[in-house]
């Protein structure tokens, strides 16, 4: 007879659910140790073509020259200033003091969600979605929310305004979206963001 144990977690990191998308890692990596070649990577989206050769000059020209130390804790100026002119040139106006790099989308995903959160804040996610943003929902101790999507996986404004609660403190859109590849109807969005700038909500995007 299997005899049940209550589970009492004594750290937040014990509450937050196992990456589907990891369990995909381990297996494929099973498969390619016993098959002796490696299995097609439907899972993850590495582009089949490798560094630009001008990329790879300028990451050991930086390790010659002893570029290996310390930078800005909000990322490289240079590296800010290029982001500026290239969210500047899709029409987007800020300023480098607004940019911040992080080492990944996992690492922004922590600072902004620990940066935003309130006790009993929840964080909403779409209902088919990338598994570290509940990941990082729950890790940050908010009340998960998953929103419907529409037709093709389509943004659905009032389907998110109706499963919205009063506490919901954040909500994360991907546009493409990963990992049905959506991409969201430009009305849909101005819609969305009119929504979340009613109802003080931070959109992570």
């Amino acid at each position: 007879m299997t005899e049940l144990v209550e589970h009492n977690p004594r750290y937040p990191v014990e509450l937050v659910p196992e990456s589907s998308l990891h369990a995909v890692f381990r297996a494929s990596r099973r498969w390619t140790d016993t098959h002796g070649r490696e299995a097609n990577a439907l899972h993850v989206g590495e582009p089949a073509f490798g560094m630009p050769p001008s990329a790879i000059e300028a990451m050991c020209r930086a390790l010659r020259d002893g570029r290996c130390v310390y930078t800005s804790a909000e990322g490289m100026p240079e590296l800010r200033e290029a982001l500026v002119a290239k969210l500047t040139a899709q029409g987007l106006s800020t300023t480098s003091d607004r940019v911040f790099v992080t080492p990944g989308s996992c690492q922004g995903l922590t600072a902004v969600g620990t940066a935003v959160h309130t006790p009993g804040a929840a964080w909403m996610i779409p209902q088919v979605h990338w598994p570290i943003y509940r990941q990082q929902g729950v890790l940050n101790r908010y009340d998960v929310v998953g929103y419907p999507l529409g037709p093709g996986y389509a943004l659905d404004v009032a389907a998110i305004a109706r499963a919205a609660t009063p506490a919901t403190r954040a909500i994360v859109v991907n546009s493409p979206a990963n990992p049905t590849g959506a991409v969201a109807d430009p009305a849909a969005l101005r819609d969305l963001l009119a929504l979340a700038n009613e109802r003080d909500w931070i959109v992570v995007s």
